[in-house]
């Protein structure tokens, strides 16, 4: 990584933490307004990528 780049505060952290759980919140709605076996699989598959892309930021906060 490189050495000159900032790090992400805390508060920037959680920034993105709070987006990324709005983007689950939306997905979960979709689940609920579309039909089709195909398109509920491909946002479950999405949702759970939002979902560790979340716990893993959110598992750098404190860190720096």
């Amino acid at each position: 990584m490189n050495e000159n780049m900032e790090s992400f505060t805390d508060e920037e952290l959680l920034l993105l933490c709070d987006g990324i759980l709005a983007l689950v919140a939306n997905a979960e709605e979709a689940l609920h307004l579309v039909k089709g076996k195909d398109v509920h699989e491909a946002i479950s598959r999405q949702m759970e990528r939002y979902s560790n892309l979340n716990a893993k930021l959110c598992g750098m906060m404190g860190k720096f």
